[in-house]
């Protein structure tokens, strides 16, 4: 229970102190009264702060009883709460016991990466904050076993915090690899992908973009949606035998991704991964692996390969016994949320034969459990 002041306080006296966060502020107070108000939002618009025993704020309160649900409502409505930081005292003391934006607070808490990608829509400035330990919020997601996606969501909302350091002197990467997540290794990968990635395009002081020298970046096709290749098209429409004619005469268009920025990211996927959320007939299956077999081994914009999308979206036995003899370490590999194949057959409800087809070449994944410790 929070504790709250038996007759109303005098505010007390500010004064202002460098937070070493670049132009960032905090406020504090010279008073020795450890139950009177820091700050509060309304009257300190450019950093405001609460104490955590005269009472946190909503959203906090949301992220701390992993009400996750609340907490995004709560941000909908009180966006200034993104940038309100929580910070609690020494009983006997005026010394800072710990200090904590809602974003460091979502990234200890291992809050999903709906919540934390509204945080930094509404408060991309966070991610460059540290708290009272010297650590930005990726450094807190890498220690305590944060998901893929949330960790590269962080490194992208602040591309330069890869190369940052927390004071014992360790990067994001040091943390996930002395990490005891289940999911490090394959985390570990997706950093050191974005590292490499980082290197290859550089932004320039005026915003454009410009190759890294000696780097050579990959060569990728792609075409964004407006754009998007008639193999594509027959796909949307269903025209599944246009589709294994389109197949063959332009086996290239398998391989093509398509782009697309949406409101909540960008998408990227290939004709292989729409066609098992289409659960087509096999055969349609078939000509997209025959065209380009590697298609099976791609992931998109969430961690997904083919297999977790027919997962999803009720492929059949045979599509999934398809894309696993293509690449049969599918049913062991996690998206970015750390969730196997299985973890999708088994909530949509999948059919028997499906599961079973899944536990026969990853056992194991009967008792996987995923990045929020559901099985």
């Amino acid at each position: 229970m929070f504790c709250t002041s038996a007759a109303p306080v005098e505010p007390p006296t500010l004064t202002r102190q460098n937070s070493g966060i670049g132009e960032a502020y905090s406020i504090i107070t010279s008073s020795t009264n450890t139950n009177s108000i820091i700050a509060t939002a309304q009257r300190y618009d450019d950093e405001p702060e609460v104490n955590y025993d005269d009472g946190p704020t909503e959203l906090y309160k949301h992220i701390e009883a992993k009400d996750w649900e609340k907490a995004v409502a709560r941000l909908e409505s009180h966006p200034v709460e993104a940038r309100t930081w929580v910070s609690r005292k020494e009983t006997t003391s005026n010394k800072i016991r710990w200090r904590l934006l809602p974003i460091h607070a979502t990234c200890i808490f291992r809050a999903p990466l709906c919540l934390i990608e509204a945080l930094i829509d509404r408060y991309q400035e966070g991610l460059q904050m540290k708290d009272d330990q010297g650590m930005l919020p990726v450094h807190l997601a890498c220690r305590n076993g944060g998901s893929k996606g949330v960790i590269l969501a962080l490194l992208r909302g602040y591309p330069n915090s890869s190369k940052i350091k927390d004071k014992k002197g360790r990067t994001p990467l040091d943390l996930v690899l002395h990490s005891d997540s289940q999911n490090a290794e394959n985390v570990a990968i997706a950093v050191r992908e974005f590292v490499k990635l980082d290197k290859i395009v550089n932004v320039t002081p005026g915003g454009g973009l410009v190759p890294d020298a000696g780097v050579v970046a990959p060569t990728v096709n792609e075409v964004d949606y407006e754009n998007r290749t008639v193999l594509f098209r027959h796909l949307l429409k269903k025209d599944w035998k246009a589709v294994m004619e389109r197949t063959r005469t332009h086996p290239e268009e398998a391989a093509t991704w398509i782009v697309t920025k949406g409101f909540n990211g960008s998408l990227r996927f290939l004709p292989l991964h729409k066609a098992c959320v289409l659960a087509p007939p096999s055969e349609v299956i078939d000509k997209l692996m025959e065209a380009y077999p590697e298609g099976a081994k791609c992931v998109d914009q969430d961690g997904w390969l083919p297999i977790h999308c027919a997962c999803f979206y009720g492929g059949t036995s045979i599509a999934i016994k398809t894309l696993l003899e293509a690449h049969p370490k599918g049913s062991q590999l996690r998206d970015d949320e750390g969730r196997l194949p299985l973890h999708y057959a088994c909530l949509k409800g999948a059919s028997q034969e499906v599961v079973d087809t899944l536990l026969e070449t990853y056992a194991k994944g009967a008792m996987s459990k995923d990045d929020e410790g559901k099985k």
